[in-house]
């Protein structure tokens, strides 16, 4: 959403230089040049104030599930169709930082290895094993299942209920809780 004002931008462009701040780095100049010019919600852009979760995706859900996770360890996910990896994510985290960010593309998969299913997740969880940290978790599934676990209010039951239609495998560390 945009909203010119130039009275606005008049404003800032009074108020930065009008008073000097030489105990401020320069990085720390832009970031005030930044909050003159887009932070007001009068100013010439007004960034829209950010949701508290999207798509029922909590930051504080997000931190206590990372939380959970042994020191070093590695999350992966796989959307699958027709044999093609259409998301294909590997985080490896330590000390619940995102330490590594990789693609299946670091795997050794055929195209016709690719269907959702227990015969998969076992290389794929071989070859995590063998290139990163620690699994903790690998989740296998369609793009359907992933964008309604996406979407969902109860993402466990969509889980659930697409492991038990075969449309999706879940694979967790066994001195893990599932539950989170």
């Amino acid at each position: 959403m945009q909203v010119i004002n130039k009275r606005h931008l008049a404003c800032v462009a009074a108020q930065a230089p009008a008073t000097p701040r030489h105990d401020l780095h320069l990085d720390e100049y832009y970031h005030l040049l930044y909050r003159l010019i887009w932070g007001n919600p009068e100013g010439y852009v007004c960034v829209p104030q950010k949701p508290d979760n999207w798509y029922n995706w909590r930051l504080r859900d997000i931190k206590a599930f990372v939380s959970g996770l042994p020191v070093d360890s590695t999350l992966a996910i796989g959307v699958l169709d027709r044999g093609l990896v259409e998301i294909g994510l590997i985080l490896e985290l330590h000390e619940g930082v995102i330490d590594c960010v990789s693609t299946f593309e670091a795997l050794d998969l055929s195209r016709d290895m690719l269907q959702v299913g227990s015969k998969l997740m076992e290389i794929v969880w071989q070859q995590l094993e063998q290139k990163f940290a620690p699994l903790a978790t690998v989740l296998l599934c369609t793009p359907a299942i992933f964008e309604a676990w996406r979407k969902a209010d109860n993402k466990r039951l969509v889980l659930q209920q697409a492991i038990t239609a075969n449309t999706a495998v879940l694979a967790i560390r066994k001195d893990m809780d599932p539950t989170g």
